[in-house]
């Protein structure tokens, strides 16, 4: 036995140490009705390089496997193992394969593993609160409100920049989110859109509860 005897431990003791990921990327949105604004983001390099060492160092192990469910749906499994042989297991949805083309695939694969991994781990990169230093809005807009994606498409939809500029609450970036999700087409750059325009809209005052 190494260090420690159980995973609850072993995660104690990283989360202890746990690791300032740098956003080493950067996007720069522009909408059709002229907004802009750019933000910074961690893709899975960043975080896999800083995070998968200390995991190690403590005993703990990430996996993650694209498989189909029992009922045929695509999804990413994924386990955080500890060498006692304790684990916590779990699944993300995917897009549907026969939907969308490989490269596309590929991006959600990979937002996938990263969501997971921060999300059992606990990292976050960059501290949610940096990213309201990172968007740099152009302009208001009085776009309309945005709307709930078509069922299942196999990629964001045209506008989806356009909705998350449009939105002015947290309950409306709250649908968005809720849109991409359940309907496979979230990746790293809607995620980090999403992200900053929330932070946004907390700093413009918003009292709105926040959806999720």
């Amino acid at each position: 036995m190494g260090k420690h005897e159980t995973l609850a431990a072993a995660l104690a003791a990283f989360q202890m140490k746990i690791p300032n990921v740098a956003k080493g990327q950067t996007a720069d949105v522009r909408s059709k009705n002229g907004a802009s604004y750019k933000y910074d983001y961690a893709d899975l390099s960043d975080v896999t390089a800083a995070v998968l060492p200390l995991l190690a160092a403590e005993g703990l192990a990430w996996v993650t496997v694209p498989t189909f469910s029992d009922d045929g749906r695509w999804m990413l499994e994924y386990q955080l193992l500890h060498e006692s042989g304790q684990s916590i297991p779990g699944v993300y949805p995917l897009p549907d394969p026969t939907r969308t083309g490989p490269q596309d695939m590929g991006g959600a694969i990979t937002y996938a593993r990263r969501y997971a991994l921060c999300a059992v781990t606990g990292v976050a990169p960059g501290g949610d609160d940096d990213d309201a230093g990172s968007a740099q809005r152009a302009g208001a807009t009085s776009a309309p409100p945005p709307v709930q994606a078509p069922a299942a498409p196999p990629e964001p939809p045209a506008d989806w920049q356009d909705r998350i500029s449009a939105a002015t609450s947290q309950q409306e970036l709250g649908q968005i989110y809720t849109a991409a999700t359940s309907n496979g087409w979230m990746n790293d750059h809607v995620f980090a859109a999403l992200t900053a325009r929330k932070q946004e809209v907390t700093s413009s005052g918003s009292d709105e509860p926040a959806d999720g």
